[in-house]
Parts: structure tokens; sequence; C-alpha cells
């Protein structure tokens, strides 16, 4: 049912003999959450009553995982499995009211899915804005030996590195967070929180990553933000950018800063110093002591394009920085004195070379303009949203339908049989789809394709007409990058702060993998307000194996024990 590459034949065919089913158990339960940055604020998930960067997923390629999800809250959830493809698994993508019904409090729901590549995936709540508030999580899938890409061979260690924002008090509107994590750790003046009648202690120690001199260390990062993109740097080290959300790159030249979107994933390797010649004296140490240590800095993207307030409108307190610890030295407990760089040396998001070379077609077999928009407009004239139009149609917000889409098009229902607010369009089987996603905002915006890891093709500004007739810049159909989060820029503004040249995304993706599935803003403010639509890929397939080829558990135990139509 679908085209593989000669890497996904080798994925396919190796590791059958060690393949296991490995087994999760989770609860998910809300938390105390000065666990985070010492504050007690209004919310937080968990799992296992525990933060949920303390319960991985970590397999090795060709393993099946199980994973029994209890919900212990009193409102209803679900769980994504962010960059897997659920090829033949479409009711495991855990979208909810969308691949399955929404996990209500006491129930369980059994996800099992196989993993169709390595690399570097996460999970999170998918039911309004659970996973800002703690229910998110590394995914990691290991690549057996032979399978591993040559740089691979040197590696000495790796680190999972979550970084994610964090909020004090209840969502109004978009909310600006109040502190950044790493791997669920921040820091956050308590003077401010106490003034404000937050209870705050000092929280946990920052995160420590040990470094052996001369040794290649992978670091996985994991942008899991509601909100914020940030960009990494390790004072001292420059490093290569060797993989892009799930999918490997040809080493980059050497960096040091790397800018990472919300839902986005970037594997870095980083060398590590061989002496303290090359290193930074801690304060105090002679030049002939070990090499010490070194700021891992996260620094919040902030003012527009990426947030609509400027640095200066933040609430008191705010703190848009976290640090994490890279250290030389073994039970080192002294803060590094490291300066950041003074020039930073990057490459942008859509300019890495993919390992696995890819020509695409001339002409798409199909062609789809998806422009978007937040505001107030008609169909909601008493309410800020978000819109999508489809093929230049009447602008629309996303609402849930009443029963699962995918459930109701396995069911024998068409794609028009939807309703017009599920902003639904239908992709032949195995055709070739050019999407042009275009931003209507003065703000970017961050939109993730379930399901898929789509090539981009093309990013720029032009004018509406011209994005409609195809009139943009030369596409690049050879050897494009796959993303399955990308950042669709900001649109040009006039004086008056009007848009005029839109910005836009132009991506390629073929239509081989049958299911129901969402394309969405991942910033979580924006995806409650509905800035979303859905592909029904390979209708005709799913009307042939109906409601029989899905998991029993998610039809009839999740779907409050039965489903009908």
């Amino acid at each position: 049912m679908r085209l593989l590459s000669g890497l996904g034949l080798l994925l396919l065919s190796a590791n059958q003999a060690s393949a296991a089913v490995v087994r999760y158990d989770w609860n998910i339960t809300t938390l105390n959450t000065t666990i985070f940055d010492g504050v007690r604020g209004a919310l937080g998930y968990g799992i296992n009553n525990e933060p949920c960067d303390q319960h991985p997923i970590s397999v090795t390629f060709g393993d099946e995982v199980e994973v029994h999800v209890t919900n212990k809250l009193t409102e209803q959830t679900c769980i994504h499995w962010h960059g897997l493809r659920q090829f033949g698994t479409q009711e495991m993508d855990g979208v909810s009211g969308i691949t399955q019904c929404q996990i209500q409090p006491n129930v369980t729901a059994v996800y099992r899915f196989k993993p169709d590549k390595c690399g570097t995936f996460w999970y999170h709540g998918h039911e309004e804005v659970q996973y800002a508030y703690g229910l998110r999580g590394p995914l990691i899938v290991h690549c057996p030996a032979k399978l591993r890409q040559s740089w691979e061979k040197d590696v000495y260690k790796e680190y999972t590195v979550l970084l994610a924002d964090w909020y004090h008090d209840l969502p109004v509107g978009a909310p600006i967070w109040d502190t950044v994590l790493i791997n669920n750790v921040g820091r956050y003046n308590c003077t401010v929180a106490e003034a404000n009648g937050l209870e705050c202690g000092p929280g946990r120690p920052l995160p420590r990553f040990q470094f052996v001199p001369g040794k290649k260390y992978l670091l996985r990062l994991i942008n899991t933000s509601a909100m914020a993109a940030f960009k990494v740097s390790i004072d001292g080290h420059t490093f290569q950018v060797v993989a892009s959300d799930t999918d490997y790159l040809k080493p980059s030249t050497l960096v040091n800063s790397v800018t990472i979107n919300v839902a986005q994933r970037y594997d870095i390797l980083v060398t590590a110093k061989s002496s303290a010649s090359q290193g930074q004296s801690q304060v105090g140490q002679k030049k002939t002591a070990a090499l010490g240590s070194f700021w891992l800095r996260v620094d919040s993207q902030f003012g527009v394009p990426w947030t609509a307030r400027e640095a200066d409108q933040v609430p008191e307190g705010f703190n848009p920085n976290a640090l994490a610890i890279i250290d030389y030295q073994s039970g080192a407990t002294a803060d590094p004195t490291t300066s950041r760089w003074a020039t930073e040396v990057s490459i942008h998001e859509f300019d890495y070379t993919p390992v696995v070379p890819v020509k695409l077609p001339t002409k798409p077999d199909q062609r789809i303009v998806v422009e978007f928009t937040l505001g107030v407009l008609p169909p909601n004239p008493a309410a800020f949203r978000g819109y999508i139009s489809l093929d230049g149609g009447d602008f629309s917000t996303l609402e849930i339908p009443p029963k699962p889409p995918l459930f109701t098009i396995a069911a024998g229902a068409k794609t028009e049989d939807l309703p017009t607010t599920a902003n639904a369009i239908k992709l032949k089987h195995n055709d070739h789809v050019e999407v042009v996603v275009v931003n209507e905002t003065p703000d970017q915006h961050p939109f993730h394709l379930h399901a898929h890891s789509p090539w981009i093709v093309g990013s720029g500004r032009a004018s509406r007409d011209a994005i409609i007739a195809g009139n943009l810049t030369a596409l690049r159909l050879d050897d494009p990058m796959q993303h399955d989060v990308f950042t669709v820029p900001e649109c040009s503004t006039d004086a008056d702060g009007a848009c005029t040249d839109l910005g836009y995304v132009v991506f390629r993706m073929k239509a081989d993998n049958p299911g129901v599935w969402i394309m969405h803003c991942h910033i979580d403010w924006h995806f409650v307000l509905g800035l979303g639509m859905l592909f029904v890929e390979a209708e005709e397939v799913l009307h042939d194996e109906g409601l029989a080829a899905f998991s029993p558990n998610m039809l009839l135990s999740v779907c409050s024990g039965n489903f009908t139509l």
C-alpha cells in the first residue's frame, strides 16, 4: 500500500528476530506543580503521580509498543504519539474525537503500534490544553547497530533534552509562559511568586550532563512547548545537526546554535573538549585543573513574529531562559562561569541536506491551498477563533465532530458527509499531493501534519494572487528536507499592521497512508481555537477495510462500551 525508499525497505527487514512487545502501564494523574520550578501553580498533569519525563518510552526499531493508559482525572483525555505514521494502526494516532473516542475518567485505553523508523519522537495529551500543563514526554526509537549512520558508531553516550514553556495560571487567550524548563526543571523568582500569593520553594537542582573529554555525545532536543520557540547553544562548544524531527540529515557544518520551534526535534552531535586548554576553568581553579563546567542555554524567542507581545510586555517575574550544565568533572556542584557565544552560527530550518536523496515529480496529481488566520469573523462574530479556508472556500473553525471521523468514514460515510466545520478534504490513494499553507497573520505558526513527514519544497512570502496561481519562487524538488512540524512565516505588513504579502510553506506528500489525519497549528492555544483541518486519505481503502480493521478496545471499551452510527 505504500512506496518505500531503500532505507525504508532496509528498516522494514531489520531486527525482526529480536522484535519484542514493550509494555507500559500508565495512570494519567494530576501533580503538585512545585516539582517543576518551585511554584505551586494552578494545574499540572503527570503519569503515575510523577512528571512525564520520568516515564520515557525507549524501544529498539522492530519492537511493538503497548501502552495501557488509564484516565485517573476527572476530565477526558487521550495521548498522541507525535511523529509516528501509524500505518495500519490509524486508530492509535491519539487525536481526541478524530481518530478515537475520548478516554473518559476511570476508563483504560490500550495503544498498540509499531514505529516505522528510528528517531526522536515524543508523546503528549491531545485533549484541550493538557499537554501545556505537563502531559508530555519522550519517545525514542533506537536503530539496531547495522542500521546506524556512520557517525552513530562513534557516539559515547546520548542524552534526551526536553524543552518546555511552563505556566502558573490557567490560560486566558494566548498567555505568556512564566518559566522555561529543561527536563521539567526550571527556576523562578520566589519573591515575585509570593508577592502574587503563590507558594514557592527552591525547586530542584538544574539538570547536569556528564561529558568525558574527547568523546562524542548525541543530544536529542525535543521542544514540548505549548507556545515558545527556543534557541539552544552550549558555551564554548560547536556541534553538528544530524537529524530533524525523525529524519536523518547529512551531518551539518559546525554551528553553535539551533532554533527549535514548538513540537520540533533536532538531534545534535557534540564533540567534548579534549583538554583544559580548550575549556574554561571554574573560578579559583588552576589552569591544570579539569575542564570544569559549561552552560547549556535555552533562550526563548520572544516578540514579533514569535509572539504577539514584545519583550517588554511580559508579566513580572517572567523568566524567558533556562539553563542546564555540561560537566567534565564527576560530582561537580558549582554553577559554571562561562559566557555565551558572541556571534551566532546557525542554519535555517529548511536548509539542511537529507541522508536519503529524492527527486520529486515536477507536477503533483493534486494541489491544495490551505489559508489560515486568527480573529473575529462572521461565522463566530462574538469570539476570537482560528480559521481555515480550503481552496478559496469560506473560512471555518475546526470543531470536533460528534463521532470520530475515522470511524465514520470507515463505516461508509464520504468526506462530503462530514460537517463543514470538520474542515475536511479528500486525498486520492497514492496521489502525489502538493499543499500550500498560507499565513494571513503577522506571526509565525508551527504547523504539524499527523502521520506524514512531508517534503518541504518552498517557503517565503508572496501576494495572495501569486500563491493561488502558483507563481512562486522555484520549488526545491531535488533532495528537499522532511519535517512533520514546519514553520509557516508571518505575512509582511504595511504601516497600519495589515498583511500585504502572505507567508507560505509548500509541501509535498504521498497519499499512501489511509486514514483521517489532522493538520493543525501546534501552538496549543491556537489549536484549541480551532486552527486545524483534516485530510481524508484513501477514503475508498477505509471503506473496503471497514470498522473491523480497528482495535476492539478503541471501538468498544473506549467508545462508551459500543460504537454505533
